[in-house]
């Protein structure tokens, strides 16, 4: 099961923990580092507001869609 353009993620950008966004997934590196079996994701989050900036901390939950499987 691996992530998927458009599957839901939860943001909480430091300094604003308190104020949890909703984003999606808009891009999936398809390379996987196989050492450390991390990949580069990008969430896109609404910031009308422009308090959210390029290199900031955030702490994010990723939830995947579930699937029917047979098992």
């Amino acid at each position: 099961a691996g992530l998927s353009l458009n599957d839901e993620a939860e943001v909480r950008v430091a300094g604003y923990a308190n104020d949890p966004l909703k984003g999606k997934i808009s891009f999936v590196n398809p390379q996987l580092v196989a050492e450390s079996k991390i990949t580069l994701v990008r969430i896109e989050i609404p910031n009308r507001s422009s308090l959210y900036r390029p290199g900031m901390q955030a702490y994010v939950v990723l939830k995947q869609n579930p699937h029917k499987a047979l098992v």
